[in-house]
């Protein structure tokens, strides 16, 4: 899946439809709230902010979006990878026993 972001967002918000790991909705949720994150990409990374809503039912735990229609994974709410990153280093690791750290040196 090739990457939709044509720009660097500012916010990555939430959506209407999205639901806790625990299956709470976000009609059980509190207050939308904003935290900083960086998008990793191949080319460089930036820094933006997420939109969360923290959970009532577990503690710690935020309703996120899922960022996939935007071509992005997002990891834990603050690193979040941008799919062609995630396919370079799938097509590199395919080809050759890339480890993850001799991929970064290469594309950094």
């Amino acid at each position: 899946m090739a990457c939709i972001l044509s720009l660097e967002p500012a916010l990555i918000k939430l959506g209407d439809n999205f639901q806790c790991i625990c299956g709470s909705g976000i009609e059980e949720a509190r207050d939308l709230i904003e935290k900083p994150c960086i998008v990793y990409g191949t080319e460089s990374a930036f820094k933006t902010k997420i939109q969360l809503r923290p959970c009532l039912r577990c503690r710690n735990r935020f309703i996120r979006p899922d960022c996939r229609e935007i071509g992005i994974l997002n990891l834990n709410n603050r690193s979040l990878f941008m799919h062609t990153l995630l396919e370079h280093y799938t097509m590199n690791f395919a080809s050759s026993e890339t480890p993850m750290v001799a991929f970064t040196t290469d594309t950094t």
